[in-house]
């Protein structure tokens, strides 16, 4: 799947630079986007699936997990004294259904994920399948054992170094999350949105459909902006500004 969304990318934006990591590989890609400023691509669902993706990842860079994490430690380590912005698909943090988040109604009311129109009570039975995903987890949890292995890996390697930012999608909603230091954006609610709830890190959480938007600038001050589109603001509003680092940071 992943080689033909490659093809498909290429094609249709006419060049091979636009997808990355290519050949389905895992990176981490290294892109130097200007002097102060490095940004690392990361395939998280490779990570994810290491026994299925293994034999065919020869041609790779990196062929494991723990090489790829060991470039990783690497990468922050040569770039101390520059703002690293590492993006994948998973999330290290998440207040959503893959933090294990779930409301009243969809405790009550389950059908109502598959069909908005099916309202029947199924109390107690309705819970399993949230206090599964709450305590438990699947692969795309973040509850998962594996998952937050993996995870806690990357976040050692983050929290030693002044400014890092780590942007993520997967979960269809809004965030924005500090812990230890590390700045953690999730902005996956382009076109679908969930519920989402402001919990212990969470600096703003939204359920709204929107994206986010980072800003470099040259005095070394970095700030985070979050659109949101709603039937308040069709046309989308900013509803979420905040400095993420100044330039007297270390």
């Amino acid at each position: 799947m992943i080689s033909a969304q490659q093809r498909f990318t290429d094609d249709y934006i006419g060049t091979t630079e636009a997808f990355s990591p290519r050949d389905a590989c895992p990176g981490p890609v290294e892109i130097s986007l200007d002097e102060d400023l490095i940004l690392v691509i990361i395939d998280s669902q490779w990570l994810l699936s290491e026994e299925s993706n293994i034999a065919k990842s020869d041609h790779c860079d990196f062929r494991s997990v723990s090489e790829v994490m060991a470039r990783i430690k690497s990468i922050v380590n040569e770039n101390m004294d520059k703002n690293l912005l590492f993006v994948a698909h998973h999330p290290v943090l998440t207040y959503g259904s893959h933090g294990g988040i779930y409301t009243f109604k969809q405790h009550v009311f389950p059908l109502t994920d598959m069909n908005k129109s099916l309202w029947i009570p199924l109390p107690v039975i309705g819970s399993a399948y949230p206090l599964y995903r709450k305590w438990f987890g699947n692969i795309q949890d973040t509850t998962n054992p594996t998952y937050g292995s993996i995870m806690g890996e990357m976040v050692k390697s983050f929290e030693t170094h002044p400014k890092v930012i780590h942007a993520a999608g997967h979960e269809h909603a809004l965030e924005h999350m500090v812990r230890n230091n590390v700045e953690y954006i999730v902005s996956g609610s382009g076109s679908k949105t969930e519920f989402v709830k402001k919990k212990k890190f969470a600096e703003f959480v939204c359920g709204d459909n929107g994206f986010s938007q980072l800003y470099y600038y040259s005095n070394g001050e970095v700030w985070l902006e979050f659109w949101v589109f709603n039937k308040n603001y069709p046309t989308g509003t900013v509803s979420y500004k905040t400095q993420l680092f100044t330039h007297n940071d270390n």
